[in-house]
């Protein structure tokens, strides 16, 4: 299997997440980008902060 890695337009990571809850742990070793999470995917409140503390987008699919 050959490593995969998305980007945006701008060249910063785009993470796809396929679980149904984003946890601290989930966020803790991004440092910048994009997190893609299902639209029923539980987000903490202690992912989301570290989220925002990083420069990390959460984007929720429609």
């Amino acid at each position: 299997r050959l490593p995969l890695v998305f980007t945006d337009e701008h060249g910063l990571p785009l993470v796809l997440h396929a679980g149904s809850v984003l946890s601290y742990r989930d966020v803790a070793l991004l440092s910048r980008g994009r997190v893609v999470v299902h639209r029923k995917c539980i987000v903490t409140a202690m992912a989301r902060d570290a989220a925002n503390a990083r420069n990390i987008q959460l984007i929720k699919q429609e």
